[in-house]
């Protein structure tokens, strides 16, 4: 949504946050080389960092108002066939690779014939070898589940598309404001198809030498195995502070809060023969969080019960647990919603259109009724992709506390959560940060209950918001009375075109 724009009072100057040592003493000699060429309309703020094939700048883009990461060869390899070649290679790569956990691609430059430069999504939290430096040998396990779930997710992603990433390492892995996870640096990645070209010579490896596989150490052959067994590496320094080098211990044995199955995942994705590995991403990011077993399950039903009996003793009667605690036990069945809307029937506002793929909104504020009647608690999936524009997307949704939304990336600010909240919007609190990237596909998760809302981006949890004995409402850019055209489930998108995949239901017993 939009709102007055402000005073740009943003100084030009580098962004320190979470920069190495390295990269702060780069700083120091701020200045380009002489003779280095630059990207115009791109306002230079300063150096980030220095790699073995480029330089990563910090630049504002005046004309979106936003900053960006520009990379850029190096000084000394101005002409090299093979590093402007990787580069542009790179650009393609990320440009391609449609996923919230892969650094955006804006723009690849050409800078005359012997250089270029790629225009990437400026990530400002730091990069994961901060955190690791940070924690130790106390990394929370949790955090550790969560942010390797999270790179395997995106790798996955990669590698369904038959692409390597080859140089994983934690300086690689980029954290964002809000602690999400953003893999870069594809500059090495090469394709699973022997057919297709590479930029290594035969027998050669490139990479980071402590997380490279065994077998990469002597080959420059290409599969996702070595990815695995990469990311083993890192979840490994993320839960012992230490690298798996020669007769190593398992992650259990030097933290006994490491769950067995983490530490037996763990173990096997850095197996030296890449049969004895996982077989995918995904399989590993299974292993990574196994859920305990049905008979587990059995044995800990009393015990559980015990808890939430003290708890109920001991909490305020006006204090309840929160509601994404409790694991979910719905076995329903998923209804996908989209296939019986009629868009010439169920519009509210704006212009829509349906395609083979889903429902398309056009640039103008949209809102489409879903249904009339939704069951009191019940969890809802959307599948979208912001194809053009810069505001937020939204769930519209009614409770006993009146209709609210939950929106994606609001009031120029990157903004989501519920609102509007007491008549308080997420400008005023309760929000969290998650930009989109437009040509990106996104799955928002929400669990709808009488006592709380909880959202989910992509398998990760956001926030949940209590709402019991609070007023909902719409906020005001919407432009839509609910009480006149009343829907019980809507979707919007606002002055962003938008396709939406699938919508999909389920209740909650």
């Amino acid at each position: 949504m939009t709102e007055q724009p402000e005073p740009n009072h943003t100084p030009l100057r580098p962004h320190l946050s979470g920069l190495s040592v390295g990269a702060l003493m780069a700083q120091a000699l701020d200045d380009l080389v002489p003779g280095t060429p630059w990207p115009e309309g791109y306002e230079r703020i300063g150096l980030l960092g220095v790699g073995g094939m480029g330089e990563v700048h910090l630049a504002r883009d005046p004309l979106l108002g936003r900053e960006v990461a520009i990379k850029l060869v190096l000084p000394g390899l101005h002409g090299e066939p093979m590093i402007l070649e990787r580069l542009q290679r790179e650009a393609r790569i990320m440009s391609s690779l449609k996923h919230s956990g892969i650094v955006a691609v804006h723009r690849l430059v050409p800078l005359g014939e012997e250089s270029a430069a790629i225009v990437m999504e400026y990530v400002d939290g730091g990069n994961l070898r901060d955190l690791i430096r940070k924690h130790g040998s106390s990394f929370p396990v949790g955090e550790v589940l969560r942010i390797s779930r999270e790179i395997a997710s995106a790798l996955r992603v990669a590698h369904q598309h038959g692409i390597v990433h080859r140089d994983l390492k934690p300086e690689n892995i980029l954290i964002t404001s809000d602690g999400s996870v953003k893999v870069t640096d594809f500059g090495l990645a090469a394709p699973v198809d022997p057919k297709t070209s590479r930029l290594t010579m035969p027998g050669t490896a490139t990479g980071t030498a402590d997380y490279m596989a065994p077998e990469r150490h002597h080959s420059a052959d290409t599969e996702p195995l070595s990815d695995i067994y990469s990311l083993g590496i890192i979840v490994y320094e993320m839960l012992t502070g230490n690298l798996p080098r020669g007769n190593f211990d398992s992650p259990r044995a030097i933290r006994k809060c490491v769950p067995k199955s983490m530490s037996d995942a763990v173990m096997r994705a850095l197996k030296n023969n890449p049969v004895q590995r996982f077989s995918s991403m995904s399989e590993f990011a299974i292993g990574l969080g196994k859920a305990t077993s049905p008979r587990a399950w059995l044995l800990l039903i009393p015990g559980v019960a015990l808890i939430a009996f003290v708890l109920s003793q001991l909490l305020p009667r006006n204090s309840e647990i929160p509601s994404d605690v409790i694991p979910s036990t719905s076995s329903v069945a998923w209804t996908n919603i989209l296939p019986s809307i009629d868009p010439s029937l169920h519009s509210i506002s704006g212009n829509w259109r349906t395609s083979p793929e889903g429902l398309i909104s056009d640039n103008q504020i949209c809102i489409l009724k879903l249904t009339d009647e939704m069951p009191e608690s019940y969890e809802i999936r959307v599948s979208f992709t912001r194809l053009e524009g810069e505001h937020s997307i939204a769930l519209f949704f009614q409770t006993a506390s009146g209709t609210g939304s939950i929106d994606i990336d609001g009031w120029g600010k990157n903004l989501s959560g519920v609102q509007a909240l007491d008549g308080s919007d997420l400008r005023n609190g309760n929000s969290f940060a998650f930009p989109l990237a437009n040509g990106r596909t996104y799955e928002l998760l929400a669990t709808i209950r009488p006592d709380s809302i909880s959202i989910s981006i992509d398998g990760v949890h956001k926030i949940t918001t209590p709402i019991q004995g609070r007023t909902l409402g719409i906020a005001s850019p919407w432009a839509w009375n609910p009480v006149e055209r009343p829907a019980a489930l809507a979707i919007g998108s606002y002055e962003s075109s938008t396709r939406f995949h699938y919508i999909k239901w389920r209740r909650i017993p």
